[in-house]
């Protein structure tokens, strides 16, 4: 396959080299990559949804109410206060509800309205049910918080529901997002194209990389916070205690800093994580040596990459949801005006909520319709939603690919089409020592 070299030059020199961000959009259209994220997310709904939470909620381990106004969770109360939740569900809301005040601050240029005010207003008991919004005053960096403060609430609070979601949830996205990584590093960087099974070999292949590059800023954090813990032990010791721990208090600092290091490290070069060994084909360690390096060296440039990327995804974002409601809203009207019974299985599209079961559903007479036909409909309006968030998935992986592309090239002053590239199985180079290392 020719290869294609994608310069800096082409888009306005050193200085406006973000511009090459704007290519993620078209980028993230690539069918492979639509599904790769679709499928990621219909796994991820099917374990979360229909299994671990219908197991939690039948043993009592879901969201009351009384948790629910009590959690930071901006989740809509149910009117029966007898009702259960499952944690996905809940957590799924709140995080939807971030994410589409986040990107709609973003269409408004809206960044640090309302910061200090939602985390207070999250931590008071029923508040976050009033569900804060961009018209309230709060900005991009404010829906953001939200988003954190959710996670960290479902991981202190539902501890082994966290462990064992997140390590499946963990691992299927190393699976889809690594091989979404690898195929835009390719398209950006050379103009190739790699269909959906080479991806995924790519990303099986250097499965223990991307499954633990996001676990190892978490492990480094817990680790230091034991030692911590330890030593504010031996520090209670009467007497004994006193002297050797004042004396090796500076190392309690320094574990400190070591842990907010990996803290905004490893939550600012997150996104980098995955990219890193899509596009050098390296292990954990490199991946997590450059992607909280790159942003450490070039911090104010990985500010501007990342606004860039947010503010722009939130207007293609918007077009994305313009077309799907024109596309839902045409079907619903012209089907149902041939066949009214439509109106009873799927409410008219607005543009907030493509799908909706009407209140009277439940009153079809046809018993065709009601057994087959409505089902159909959920499932194939629900593929199309999944399709559409698929989008939004891969435009994350594609940005997130491109800057790190470009923060490579400023730090190592590497060139952007220089992907690690395998070399075919009967090749002599597939026996050398760096194949076999880049593959472990």
């Amino acid at each position: 396959m020719e290869e294609k070299t994608n310069s800096m030059p082409a888009c306005g020199g050193n200085q406006f080299d973000w511009c090459h961000i704007f290519k993620a959009s078209r980028q993230a259209l690539q069918p492979e990559k639509i599904c790769l994220a679709a499928l990621g997310l219909i796994i991820t709904f099917v374990i979360g949804a229909l299994l671990m939470d219908r197991i939690w909620v039948s043993v009592g381990w879901g969201l009351d109410q009384e948790m629910l106004r009590a959690s930071p969770l901006m989740v809509e109360p149910a009117s029966d206060e007898e009702s259960m939740m499952g944690v996905f569900d809940a957590l799924v809301l709140h995080e939807k509800h971030c994410v589409d005040q986040a990107l709609k601050a973003a269409r408004k240029f809206e960044f640090t309205g309302g910061m200090g005010d939602i985390w207070s207003r999250l931590n008071q008991s029923g508040e976050a049910q009033k569900l804060p919004t961009v018209g309230d005053g709060y900005g991009l960096v404010a829906f953001i918080l939200a988003m954190g403060k959710g996670l960290y609430w479902t991981a202190t609070h539902q501890l082994l529901y966290t462990i064992i979601f997140g390590s499946l949830a963990l691992t299927i996205w190393a699976l889809f997002g690594g091989a979404i990584c690898r195929i835009s590093a390719l398209q950006f960087a050379r103009n190739e194209h790699l269909s959906m099974g080479e991806a995924l070999s790519y990303s099986r292949k250097r499965f223990g990389a991307f499954f633990a590059a996001p676990l190892f800023p978490i492990g480094v954090v817990l680790l230091t916070g034991f030692a911590l813990l330890a030593g504010g032990w031996i520090m209670s010791w009467p007497y004994v205690g006193w002297l050797p721990g004042g004396l090796l208090f500076g190392l309690a600092l320094v574990g400190g800093g070591l842990i907010a290091f990996f803290v905004i490290g490893g939550v600012a070069g997150f996104s980098l994580m995955w990219p890193t060994t899509a596009v050098e084909g390296s292990d954990v360690f490199d991946s997590i040596s450059r992607s909280l390096g790159y942003v450490y060296e070039q911090a104010e440039r990985t500010v501007v990459y990342a606004l860039v990327a947010i503010v722009y995804g939130a207007l293609v974002w918007l077009g994305v949801r313009v077309f799907a409601f024109v596309l839902a809203y045409s079907t619903h009207g012209f089907v149902s005006t041939a066949y009214p019974v439509l109106d009873d299985m799927w409410a008219t599209p607005s543009f907030d909520q493509l799908y909706a079961e009407p209140a009277h559903s439940d009153k079809i007479e046809s018993w065709g319709a009601s057994n087959f036909t409505l089902p159909l409909i959920r499932v194939w309006v629900s593929i199309g939603g999944f399709l559409l968030y698929g989008y939004l998935v891969s435009y994350y992986f594609s940005a997130s690919t491109i800057i790190y592309l470009l923060l490579r090239s400023r730090v190592d002053d590497t060139e952007l089409d220089d992907i690690y590239i395998e070399p075919p199985p009967d090749s002599p180079l597939a026996s050398l020592p760096e194949a076999a290392s880049a593959d472990s």
